[in-house]
């Protein structure tokens, strides 16, 4: 699928976010890139930069001006990781579209993006991709359709009900299906972990 229109949610260029440190991001992709490097003129162009594609930019040329951080390679996926469960505690809209997207997520694209996705040009059809943006993003699905599942999250509203400990345990969702209990809500994770008995 094409991370645009009806699954724009699902684009790094698409919804902001703040960081643990009370930084507000325009997009995950202005996270990701301004992580490559330690130069706080270059760091700070990025976080400036008006939108994701400026941002990229900006941040695919720290490697050849040697500005990129030499294990930028070994730390990327824990940084796209974590902007990305920012991005979707934050934002509700692009939460729900994660939560009822049914199918296999694959980013699509056609710049010869083989890692984080699956280029169908011509040149690059018959290679193999490793999609790991879209893994990514159905491992984080299955991490909050669990913490609704157990009640491990809070501040989740819909028109009739709270979900919380209490509703779930008095049996509010029972029975229903996970696409009928979102279908109406709009929600704001909060991280909680289940107390021990």
């Amino acid at each position: 699928m094409f991370f645009r229109g009806h699954y724009r949610w699902f684009s790094n260029f698409t919804g902001g976010f703040v960081d643990e440190y009370g930084l507000r991001w325009k997009t995950a992709e202005h996270y990701y890139q301004a992580h490559k490097t330690t130069n706080q003129y270059l760091w700070l162009e990025i976080f400036e930069s008006p939108n994701g594609k400026a941002a990229k930019h900006l941040g695919n040329a720290l490697r050849k001006s040697g500005n990129q951080i030499p294990e930028w390679f070994k730390i990327r996926n824990a940084i796209m990781l974590k902007a990305l469960i920012f991005k979707f505690e934050q934002n509700p809209a692009a939460l729900k579209l994660l939560l009822l997207t049914d199918e296999i997520i694959e980013e699509t694209n056609t710049w010869h993006d083989n890692y984080w996705g699956n280029c169908i040009c011509a040149k690059c059809k018959n290679l193999p991709s490793k999609n790991v943006l879209g893994k990514f993003l159905m491992r984080l699905k299955k991490r909050f359709l669990f913490q609704i599942n157990n009640a491990v999250t809070i501040g989740c509203y819909s028109t009739n009900a709270v979900v919380s400990r209490k509703n779930v345990a008095s049996g509010v969702f029972r029975g229903r299906s996970i696409r009928s209990r979102l279908k109406n809500i709009t929600c704001r994770f909060v991280n909680k972990r289940p107390r021990r008995t």
